[in-house]
């Protein structure tokens, strides 16, 4: 249900109806041009004739709309069919209408937030002016007060959705869901790493960028200690890993430049290596749905994990990206997936910075631009939360840009296993 209000515009307040929909009108008398300073067009002293406006329905949900970026279409009565001939506020705020008609105004969403706006709709000619409750939200924002001299090499995200983030003065802070920035632990023996996730008991795990180490802060914090050591070779190609994901039995599985999937256990215990793809370098690791999803130079392939100690099938090319439209003259950076399976790609661009960063590819194969013109170059790590927010390391050289961004996808991630156990 729709709770609407009326608002007399000078001369006499009339009471109208939504057939069911609105139970009771509450009639302000107050001026419109206090209101509204903004609508000389619709005050019209001598010609306030029109019957009012009525909303019967507002789409999207106001759950789902964001600022700045939503078209909100308002559906309802009376409203004027000529061009110019309504306005929408968003309280206070103006909206750009798209189109309107007697029954239709389109409008796109204002710079505005909050969970307990208004939308009023004010119509060349009539008495009133209706109103009706909705609520927009950020579509991103900055998140954990990266300031211009950080640089986040890499981060990670726990069950409580605390984010770790690894600088390039090899500290790694904190950050706590209200803002609380913690001195975590150190990576004295290294300085830039490509992956980091939480694993059991909440340990941090490291992979220090093109090695064959995978580091590991203890539970509570400290300095990164070696925990992993990985063959020199796999099948003649030298291992510089790159990212890591971990299932579901504690099986961790790393790959870089070479082509090697190498799996090893959270113990420390090598199960095996996997010569994968053949002097093609993998970008990200990531575990989904029973299958080790890798994200490549030439686009995406995946492994079914066969066995709880890490075994995997043959591999299998999900995306070429050569295919990958706009996308494919981007470098491919990190890969996540919403818990729909969705699939989310990083880019990054130095030569077009104009181009969107993230690629979705859904399941039945197409792929779209997420939040079109809205987002900016690189997203060098993506990373899901607990809910409904993507984090992305925005690794700029450029240090107004380079931060971490929170986004607003409505929907929930897959599960990271490493948070779990």
């Amino acid at each position: 249900m729709i709770n609407l209000k009326q608002t007399s515009r000078g001369r006499k307040t009339k009471f109208g109806s939504l057939g069911g929909i609105l139970a009771i009108i509450v009639v302000l008398f107050i001026a419109s041009c206090e209101e509204y300073p903004e609508i000389d067009l619709v005050t019209y002293e001598d010609q306030v004739s029109g019957d009012a406006p009525i909303i019967t329905d507002i789409s999207p949900p106001a759950e789902i709309a964001f600022a700045a970026y939503t078209i909100v279409t308002i559906n309802g009565q009376n409203f004027s069919p000529d061009s110019g001939g309504n306005a929408v506020y968003f309280s206070g705020a103006r909206a750009q209408i798209q189109s309107e008609s007697e029954t239709q105004i389109v409008v796109v969403a204002p710079d505005i937030t909050g969970e307990d706006l208004e939308i009023s709709v004010v119509v060349a000619g009539a008495l009133e002016i209706v109103a009706a409750p909705y609520s927009l939200a950020n579509l991103s924002i900055e998140y954990g007060g990266i300031g211009n001299a950080e640089k986040t090499r890499c981060f990670a995200i726990d069950s409580d959705e605390n984010l770790y983030i690894m600088l390039d003065d090899r500290t790694v802070l904190k950050i706590t869901e209200t803002g609380e920035r913690i001195n975590y632990g150190t990576t004295s023996a290294f300085p830039s790493a490509g992956e980091m996730r939480v694993g059991p008991g909440g340990a941090l795990y490291i992979q220090r960028t093109s090695q064959r180490i995978i580091y590991r802060i203890p539970p509570g914090g400290g300095d990164a200690e070696e925990f992993i050591t990985f063959p020199e070779t796999v099948a003649g190609n030298t291992v510089r890993l790159t990212s890591f994901d971990i299932d579901e039995y504690g099986n961790i599985y790393s790959g870089g430049v070479g082509g090697g999937l190498v799996v090893s256990n959270v113990n420390g215990n090598n199960y095996g290596v996997e010569q994968y793809l053949d002097g093609v370098k993998i970008k990200s690791v990531r575990i989904f749905d029973g299958f080790v999803y890798l994200g490549c130079e030439d686009g995406i392939w995946k492994n079914e994990i066969l066995s709880d100690t890490g075994s995997v099938g043959p591999g299998q090319q999900v995306l070429d990206w050569a295919n990958a439209g706009d996308f494919s003259d981007s470098d491919l950076k990190s890969i996540t997936f919403a818990a729909d399976g969705d699939m989310l790609i990083g880019t990054a661009n130095t030569s077009n910075t104009s181009l969107d960063p993230i690629l979705v590819l859904h399941p039945d194969g197409s792929t779209e631009a997420l939040y079109p013109g809205q987002l900016l170059l690189p997203a060098d790590n993506v990373v899901w939360g607990n809910g409904v927010y993507v984090y992305v390391n925005r690794a700029n050289r450029d240090a107004e840009i380079r931060r971490i961004i929170r986004i607003n996808l409505l929907k929930p991630g897959a599960p990271y296993f490493g948070r779990g156990l």
